[in-house]
């Protein structure tokens, strides 16, 4: 010890630990194998324990080296309270990797979602039921579509004098499909387009509200006629 205050510290603690264990100064000189007079000096502060005594001291009074020398007691953590202190440890940290889990399974399923809806496709019906009967679909998705015209078919009768019907699929006033038919005079026009089939792939996504079908039927004398179907 480096002064007097901490001897005096140390020694007040031996007193107490001694009357705890219910030991004089004799019973303890005794068991240490020192005198009593000795001990009363410890305990005035007068002298410190020899260092060769303090691991004997120490264990008599069931207590550490290290509180006889701080002349006060060491808190213990006993097996219990260090037990229960890994647990909240490990709760905590399997409670963060709980979380970092559920947040990485969202934004995995929430990509996944939303890659699906983007590659799934989706099928439109095409159809028109005005001057020129229309059926067939269009297969899209946020990628390419897929355009199919199955049935194309004059309502009303159509004069005979027709020699050339031609037939445009427009997106967004963008040509997508271009046909020209010559017509025999000898066959009814709907026998020429009544099982025409049409079919497009585009590498664009198509949105159906866009896109227009134009008929021209051309007759003898130059006139045109001119068919526009919005889907």
């Amino acid at each position: 010890m480096n002064n007097r205050s901490n001897m005096i510290k140390m020694g007040n603690h031996i007193a107490d630990l001694r009357k705890k264990k219910g030991y004089t100064q004799k019973t303890l000189g005794d068991i240490l194998d020192v005198s009593d007079k000795t001990v009363c000096k410890w305990e005035k502060g007068i002298v410190a324990p020899d260092i060769t005594i303090l691991s004997s001291l120490a264990n008599t009074l069931d207590v550490t080296v290290e509180e006889i020398l701080s002349g006060e007691e060491v808190k213990k953590i006993d097996a219990i309270e260090t037990i229960d202190i890994y647990s909240n440890m490990t709760k905590r940290k399997l409670i963060k990797i709980f979380v970092i889990f559920i947040l990485i399974f969202l934004l995995s399923a929430f990509f996944v979602f939303r890659i699906e809806e983007y590659y799934s496709w989706h099928l439109t019906p095409l159809y028109s039921e005005r001057e020129v009967i229309i059926t067939g679909y269009l297969l899209s998705n946020n990628k390419e579509s897929k355009i199919a015209i199955n049935k194309l078919f004059f309502a009303e009768s159509i004069p005979n004098d027709i020699i050339k019907i031609d037939i445009s699929l427009k997106y967004d006033n963008k040509l997508l499909y271009y046909k020209s038919i010559e017509v025999d005079k000898t066959k009814e026009i709907n026998d020429y387009i009544n099982n025409y089939n049409i079919c497009i792939d585009s590498k664009n996504a198509i949105d159906s509200n866009k896109l227009k079908m134009v008929v021209l039927l051309f007759n003898s004398n130059d006139d045109i006629t001119t068919y526009t179907i919005d889907f």
